[in-house]
């Protein structure tokens, strides 16, 4: 699926919600990783990966 489909189909509630944005967050972890690699002197590679996955969440759910 592309994002934009996943996204469309977190909104209307069809299928697994978490399943969901694991697969969002998965095809886009390069970009993600690729971001967060700037910042990992000041914080935890962990953090902003976790951190990383809110910001899918909540992109995801304002999608329009």
């Amino acid at each position: 699926m592309t994002n934009e489909e996943l996204c469309i189909a977190i909104q209307s509630g069809k299928g697994n919600k978490r399943e969901l944005f694991e697969q969002l967050f998965n095809q886009n972890i390069g970009m993600i990783e690729i971001i967060i690699r700037r910042y990992h002197g000041i914080e935890d590679i962990e953090d902003l990966r976790q951190e990383s996955y809110f910001g899918i969440v909540k992109a995801a759910e304002l999608w329009d």
